[in-house]
């Protein structure tokens, strides 16, 4: 499809074409990195966090700035044009193509800033605070076969071994780090030996870190990685450390341990992806720098971060199971 070269799409509805809207001028700013870094008494320089919540950088929104013109029609009639692009987008999330990106689209909560009326012209002035990125416009579907998928516990067998405490409530696990800052937490966990599993919780207060290991060596703490993922030793224990990085209490809850299976493109031998089943009916998928979209939805789902994907799936079982995504490619 070729789309007109001076003019928006908006939700598929072209300025141009469809409104009689020229685009005057367009911007779009980079989205910053969303930087995070924590000052340590005693240390040189800092402690960069940026990736510590999520294992990789996470961006900020980005600002869209577009002029629209028009000299079709009488006043009267540029009048209602304008009444219309306002009901179209102001104050909406829209999907907007910009001309030089004819592939791909922002999405962005848009709004109507500016009308001018003059004797023989109309201008309006539109931004959008949008998504970091660009997503394809084109959907691609793949079918994906999963294999052995485990089924987790709600009842993480989970202990304390040093500088912190376990707190189990009703429906989460806290940790709670109750060490000096600048100082560790260690806490174990006795699962199924030689399985690979699927680590997740949340930062509910102060500032720090979590890594894993299958070991823990009091003479040798730091033999810990930033990772999600780990698999256990022929014990079947699996260890977090907590790094506490400020005088406030550091907790992580709803904690998930969760064994993982791969996921394998069906007859095409790529790559795999990754996936866990946490509960009946829900399963994670992840994979390194590829965001989809579930069919029937429009939810971003950032695939490293395990998201749900709902299978059909009960407790217990270790099914061979087959799931239709389709997904959007990611462009700056």
């Amino acid at each position: 499809m070729i789309y007109p070269e001076r003019a928006l799409l908006l939700d598929g509805w072209s300025t141009a074409a469809d409104g009689h809207f020229t685009l005057a001028s367009i911007s779009v700013e980079f989205p910053a990195v969303r930087e995070s870094r924590q000052d340590i008494p005693g240390m040189d320089g800092d402690v960069d966090l940026t990736e510590a919540v999520a294992g990789y950088p996470t961006y900020k929104t980005r600002k869209l700035t577009a002029q629209l013109e028009t000299s079709f029609g009488n006043r009267p009639n540029r009048i209602a044009m304008t009444d219309e692009l306002c009901e179209r987008v102001h104050g909406k999330t829209v999907d907007i193509v910009h001309p030089d990106y004819p592939d791909t689209f922002f999405r962005g909560r848009a709004t109507i800033t500016k009308v001018v009326h003059n004797a023989a012209y109309t201008t309006v002035d539109l931004t959008a605070t949008c998504d970091p990125h660009q997503y394809s416009a084109e959907e691609t579907f793949n079918n994906f076969e999963a294999q052995s998928v485990y089924i987790g516990v709600d009842n993480v067998n989970l202990t304390a071994v040093r500088g912190g405490t376990v707190d189990k409530r009703a429906f989460t696990i806290n940790l709670v780090a109750s060490c000096a800052v600048g100082d560790y937490a260690i806490y174990s966990a006795k699962l199924q030996p030689e399985t690979e599993y699927y680590v997740a919780m949340l930062r509910w207060g102060g500032r720090g870190k979590w890594r894993l290991s299958n070991h823990y060596d009091i003479i040798n703490p730091d033999d810990f990685e930033e990772s999600c993922i780990c698999t256990t030793g022929s014990d079947g224990l699996l260890y977090i450390r907590l790094d506490k990085l400020s005088a406030d209490s550091l907790k992580y809850g709803r904690v998930r341990i969760i064994p993982t299976a791969q996921v394998y493109r069906a007859s095409t031998g790529v790559a795999p992806v990754t996936a866990t089943v946490g509960a009946a009916g829900t399963a994670w998928v992840s994979t390194n720098g590829t965001y989809y979209d579930i069919a029937n939805g429009h939810t971003q789902i950032p695939l490293a971060a395990g998201n749900p994907v709902v299978w059909p799936i009960a407790v217990g079982d270790k099914p061979t199971v087959s799931v239709s995504l389709r997904y959007r490619r990611r462009a700056w």
